[in-house]
């Protein structure tokens, strides 16, 4: 890539490998401690300091004179042609992600390389010069102290996590173990040919999702429609360049997906045997997936021989039969939802879900009928909870709609101010003498006679004692919206 831009200036050259391989300084300490793993590093430790975050490689060789030519290739201060050269022959061995590391384009930047000969230690300052230093050492490994802006630094802390969960080696970020592997699925399946990877079994998906990672970290992230649901590991070191991209690394691993799939289907299929030992929830996903790669092409003689489907008699036995042994009979169980079994009609049934039936049907060519549900009767004491709650909700219906009248001393202060207010401050729209009766209940405002009454749960009636208790100036407001349109017809009427 570097030979076809010779047009360039270095700055801009280096700049633009590198935002083909890393998408930001972020990046960089992971690239670093790939680095460090491809020559042998026993544990890498990423430590927190401030703005500053640390990687440290115990073990392992890394080349000093990589180092040497990524500090000629880094400084600004040399000359274009020997920088040019420097980065050509850091691409063509792979190890650029030192030249990354010192050509960070802010901030400061150490990378010290040390083995049993000495170490060389590399410093870039805000100017873009690079100092080498050489001392004495007794360990190899390598360090690299690296500035970062808070917000590089959050998603650097978050790719290490992504990253390094799948790393065959101790990493650790401020002491915690960063190697989760993959937590989805059921089953762990290790796989050396075609890929060495880790495969895991019984996922959901529309196909295989790939982590390609390459010396233990991750990569890159692929999905491939069309074949059965699985995670995977994938490494490809040694089938992908140390200097490729994260769509070359797609591009590797793309001829050897038949040769892997099929061995994941073979390794499905061993867990045959033991499906009824796992339990229904987590059977079905391997049992759909198996006949997923049956409706595809994959191995579909196995498929058809292999104890896929759970069968339920009358007695409510559970045994595992082959679709090469069901499609042998004259008629075909009928299909349950695996959530539905407790409700199953009289007699054989065959433990399908909607997905898994209609590839059955694809793979052997037979249409698979339909159990129905039965109406599930209830226990008697679900029954009786069934009763309980119609009463309660009868009763809160009654509490809402009664007209139980509340005597006075029971008022609260804002009531007992709405009361004088209606009963003794003759102000229109109150017609004469009025008496208030007050009632239990949401009632709305209701004349009977002379008499006003009055739900003390109603949101108008609420809202009135509320707002007398904040100040009497409401009062004529408060008067005209509690009193009945009726009374202000009446009102009217008489002037």
């Amino acid at each position: 890539m570097l030979d076809s831009a010779l047009g360039l200036d270095v700055t801009a050259e280096i700049q633009l490998l590198a935002s083909s391989m890393v998408q930001g300084p972020w990046q960089v300490p992971v690239e670093v401690a790939r680095f460090a793993v491809r020559y042998g590093a026993r544990s890498v430790d990423f430590v927190r300091r401030g703005s500053t975050l640390v990687v440290s490689a115990i073990g392992g060789r890394p080349p000093g004179p990589s180092l040497r030519r990524a500090v000629v290739a880094a400084d600004v201060t040399r000359p274009d042609d020997e920088r040019h050269e420097a980065a050509v022959t850091l691409e063509s061995a792979g190890d650029l992600a030192l030249l990354w590391a010192l050509a960070v384009p802010e901030g400061t930047v150490r990378l010290t390389v040390g083995s049993t000969a000495g170490a060389v230690s590399a410093r870039r300052d805000r100017s873009g010069r690079v100092h080498l230093q050489e001392t004495a050492c007794r360990d190899s490994g390598m360090t690299l102290e690296m500035h970062l802006p808070r917000r590089s630094e959050r998603r650097a802390v978050d790719w290490l996590r992504a990253a390094c969960r799948y790393a065959s080696i101790p990493v650790r970020l401020d002491g915690e173990d960063l190697r989760l592997g993959i937590v989805e699925g059921s089953h762990r399946l290790r796989i050396d040919d075609p890929l060495p990877c880790v495969v895991h079994l019984g996922t959901t998906g529309e196909g295989p999702s790939l982590r390609l990672v390459r010396h233990g970290l991750l990569v890159t992230r692929a999905t491939v429609p069309g074949y059965p649901s699985f995670i995977a590991a994938v490494e490809l070191a040694g089938v992908a360049s140390d200097s490729g991209s994260a769509a070359d690394h797609r591009s590797a691993v793309t001829p050897f997906l038949p040769a892997l799939v099929d061995r994941v289907v073979v390794g499905m299929l061993r867990l045959g045997d033991g499906l009824p030992g796992l339990g229904r929830s987590r059977a079905m996903p391997i049992v759909r997936e198996l006949l997923r790669a049956g409706d595809l092409g994959l191995r579909p003689a196995a498929v058809r021989r292999a104890p896929l489907v759970e069968v339920v008699d009358v007695g409510g036995r559970s045994s595992w039969k082959s679709l090469e042994e069901l499609t042998s009979r004259s008629e075909l169980p009928p299909a349950i939802d695996p959530d539905e079994v407790d409700r199953r009609p009289h007699g054989t049934v065959a433990v399908l879900d909607d997905e898994s039936r209609r590839l059955a049907e694809s793979v052997t060519g037979r249409r698979w009928p339909v159990a129905v549900p039965v109406a599930r009767r209830l226990p008697l004491r679900a029954r009786l909870a069934v009763v309980r709650d119609a009463v309660l909700d009868r009763l809160r219906w009654l509490r809402i709609g009664r007209t139980t009248e509340v005597h006075r001393d029971r008022l609260g202060p804002g009531e007992r101010a709405l009361t004088g207010l209606l009963e003794h401050d003759a102000m229109p729209p109150v017609p004469g003498r009025v008496h208030v009766r007050w009632l239990e209940g949401s009632r709305p405002p209701a004349v009977r006679g002379a008499t006003l009454e009055l739900g003390r749960d109603h949101p108008d009636v609420r809202r009135a004692v509320a707002r007398l208790a904040d100040s009497s100036d409401w009062a004529p407001v408060v008067v005209r919206a509690i009193v009945p349109p009726v009374w202000r017809v009446r009102e009217h009427g008489s002037t």
